[in-house]
């Protein structure tokens, strides 16, 4: 009953040797590539380190110190700007947004809330009333009323329409 932690004190080069004893057909690509990476970043970082060497003497020399000293009072001005006017707005609108946050949750589901009781209440009450209303049809035998207008009624319909088009006309020309 005794359980090993072997594998877990193990060293990464010590994990990627038993990686290279499995046949290449089991192992992933990535696997069978990591020696040629680790290769080519152990070359990277010795050629930087020799171009560093290599300009080091060259720094020393150089009137970048000069330069700094001289443009102090710049760069502290840019940075009291930026101060002011990039990080202090970003920092606010930052916090106020991650404040907020909680709220704008809150409105969106009430409102994605709202929407599907509204859908289907809607949809309910369409059902309802579609239930209840009997549906009218052609053969019916309920009598349909149909009343024609006679040309009295139309006489008398245009000289009402007409007497308030006068008026309108009047009230207009007054004002």
């Amino acid at each position: 009953m005794s359980v090993s932690y072997q594998s877990a004190t193990e060293t990464p080069s010590a994990t990627l040797a038993a990686l290279q004893r499995l046949p290449s057909e089991i192992r992933a690509p990535i696997a069978q590539a990591t020696p040629y990476i680790i290769a080519v970043f152990s070359f990277l970082k010795l050629a930087f380190s020799f171009i560093l060497n290599l300009f080091s003497p060259l720094l020393h020399l150089s009137p970048l110190p000069i330069l700094q000293y001289l443009l102090a009072p710049l760069f502290v001005f840019l940075d009291i700007a930026t101060t002011i006017f990039i990080r202090t707005p970003y920092r606010t609108a930052a916090y106020l947004l991650e404040a907020l946050f909680p709220l704008y949750v809150l409105v969106g589901v009430a409102c994605i809330t709202g929407v599907l009781l509204g859908a289907c209440a809607r949809v309910t009450s369409r059902v309802l009333v579609a239930s209840l209303v009997p549906e009218e049809s052609a053969s019916s035998d309920t009598p349909v009323v149909k009343t024609e207008k006679t040309e009295q009624d139309v006489k008398k319909m245009d000289s009402q329409t007409r007497t308030k088009r006068g008026r309108a006309n009047e009230v207009k020309i007054e004002s």
